[in-house]
């Protein structure tokens, strides 16, 4: 079929946006190759897919009146949410909404972004056995963790983490006793090796939810799917946001959950008295390094990992609110269609948004597609026509013919 050509088409270019950034954003190569070739290259495969996902949408033939609206004010919206707070990845991943809405069968961009993220973890891997990159050893309380050639132990387990929702994603509807295999090796790895607590915890969650599709009624098992995703969706961010704007260093029980947290709440509040919340956004580095954080939390360094505190924070109350939206949007149509394993991505995903940010990354997060996905064929179900726009400009032609006016 035309639609699945281009959807393979699509996949192809979003598989390449995925190794390429895995390679040159997420591992220590940058460590031994100098001058602005890898952040350059990152630039022309992100323009690349830029570019795609607008002839994606405008060669797509149908439209709805309310899809070009929400076009407009989305990407109108965001544009200048993006140029605010200096982060452009916002017109991407408002772009993957829209491109989503076009693609044949998800499934096929899923297996592309798989492959490709899996051939990139095993490239640097084996870098880093064969001595060519460094790896990223830290002691944390005795435990030495490893990145295994990646910048840091945590996005070696954060891709691990994504790798295998790919994964069960795919096997979702074909999954048997030794598809248990990969998630378990992940889990160890994540565990033992980076010593990831997001992720292992994560990880946890995705093969707890696996054990429980294939123990309870497929019935059973969605209706508690669907309503723990609910619960988690909304009070994960609201704890999350509340701890950033009330954290208390003198209360022993928030002391203790920062500690578990790798200081991610104390970190955020710090962030939080400095900069607030804007609705736009602003621009918040990565390691912010001021000599006010001393006084307000003891560290003169502050990292913000925390999902929720990163998007409120650094892109803005709309854009926070926006992502709130989808992921419960994702949920409800999942379960209206009977679509458990796109409800365990949100679950999970959203777990991960305690301790990492890079949920919110289109390189790592597919769900972007998934909503544009699931809102058509919900389009679809209801029988809501679609304009074929393919011949637009003849029917002007013709009209303005049969008047006189050419």
């Amino acid at each position: 079929m035309q639609s699945d050509q281009k959807t393979r088409a699509f996949s192809l270019i979003f598989a390449l946006y995925v190794f390429v950034n895995t390679i040159f954003q997420t591992s220590n190569y940058a460590e031994i190759v100098k001058g602005s070739f890898f952040s350059n290259a990152t630039q022309v495969v992100q323009a690349m897919l830029g570019m795609a996902m607008v002839l994606f949408i405008l060669f797509a033939r149908k439209y709805r009146v309310l899809y070009i609206l929400g076009v407009i004010t989305f990407v109108v919206t965001f544009t200048v949410s993006a140029f605010v707070s200096s982060y452009l990845s916002i017109v991407l991943t408002v772009l993957a909404i829209f491109t989503g809405y076009f693609i044949s069968d998800l499934d096929i961009l899923i297996i592309y972004s798989f492959r490709a993220r899996l051939l990139s973890t095993i490239f640097i891997i084996l870098s880093e056995i064969m001595n060519v990159i460094p790896s990223t050893i830290i002691d944390r309380d005795g435990v030495l963790r490893n990145s295994l050639g990646f910048y840091h132990p945590n996005t070696l387990g954060v891709t691990l983490l994504f790798l295998t929702l790919e994964y069960v994603f795919i096997h979702w509807n074909t999954w048997k006793v030794r598809n248990f295999v990969f998630p378990v090796i992940t889990l160890l790895i994540s565990n033992y090796v980076s010593n990831s607590r997001g992720t292992t915890v994560s990880l946890l969650m995705l093969i707890l939810l696996l054990l429980g599709a294939q123990i309870l009624s497929t019935h059973i098992f969605l209706r508690m799917e669907f309503f723990g995703a609910l619960l988690l969706v909304v009070s994960l961010p609201v704890v999350s946001i509340l701890i950033m704007i009330y954290y208390d260093p003198s209360s022993s029980f928030l002391s203790e959950l920062d500690q578990l947290a790798s200081l991610r709440f104390s970190f955020g509040n710090a962030i939080y008295l400095v900069y607030h919340i804007t609705l736009l956004g602003q621009n918040i580095p990565s390691i912010v390094t001021w000599g006010d954080f001393q006084a307000i939390n003891g560290y003169g360094i502050v990292e913000l990992d925390n999902m929720y505190m990163s998007l409120i924070l650094r892109n803005g109350l709309l854009y926070f609110l926006s992502f709130i939206a989808m992921n419960l949007s994702v949920t409800w149509f999942a379960f209206k269609e009977k679509r458990p394993r796109f409800i365990a991505m949100v679950i999970v995903i959203s777990v991960l948004g305690m301790f990492e940010v890079m949920g919110t990354y289109l390189q790592f997060n597919t769900l972007f597609f998934a909503f544009g996905y699931l809102v058509r064929h919900q389009a679809l179900k209801k029988g809501q026509p679609e304009k074929d726009t393919t011949n637009f400009v003849t029917e002007v032609n013709n009209r303005q013919f049969l008047k006189g006016e050419l």
